[in-house]
């Protein structure tokens, strides 16, 4: 069974999470929104490698009216290799907007990364990511394939302090016209 502190590394350990999220609106009852995030996943990061799989469903009211059904499934694996970790991950969200005004964004989104740490010092970490994504949407103008690069740095120069900060860049390619009209 998946049991243990998630601090330490000694056994595999079992986490389940729910987060609310609820704004009321003053006078625009349309936008009054509510959403739940329910996630459940395992984590077994003994030695150098460390795996994790993690199940998510999203569920938003938007003006009192269901507005999204969302599921994602993510596997990810990291290896530690001295000072660097390197690992991949892919996920895989399946959405099912509830209103026909939002219908043409339904689908699902496959998301694939490729990342590598550098821990320089104790204090400085560098990352550098690689990721892509292909979107399927009910409306063939959304459809995309996306790519892109991200860096990163973290910084830990006192006990209490922590500084991080990242730079991304991405470009998406539509199947059809691009939704602004150009091809």
């Amino acid at each position: 069974p998946a049991t243990g502190n998630p601090e330490s590394s000694e056994a595999p350990w079992l986490a389940i999470r729910n987060a609310i999220v609820w704004r009321k609106q003053r006078t625009l009852h349309d936008l009054d929104f509510f959403g739940e995030s329910a996630q459940v996943g395992f984590e077994d990061d003994r030695g150098p490698d460390h795996i994790a799989i993690r199940y998510d469903l999203d569920y938003d009211v938007l003006g009192g009216a269901s507005y999204l059904i969302a599921h994602r499934g993510t596997l990810r694996y990291r290896r530690e290799l001295g000072t660097w970790d390197v690992g991949a991950s892919y996920a895989i969200r399946a959405r099912d907007f509830r209103r026909t005004t939002e219908a043409a964004f339904d689908g699902h989104v496959q998301t694939g990364e490729l990342a590598a740490t550098l821990h320089a010092t104790t204090e400085l970490d560098l990352d550098g990511r690689l990721f892509g994504s292909r979107e399927v949407t009910e409306d063939p103008l959304f459809t995309d394939w996306t790519g892109g690069a991200q860096i990163g740095v973290r910084a830990r120069p006192r006990d209490r302090l922590r500084l991080a900060a990242s730079a991304a860049t991405w470009y998406s390619l539509y199947d059809g016209l691009d939704p602004n009209g150009d091809q």
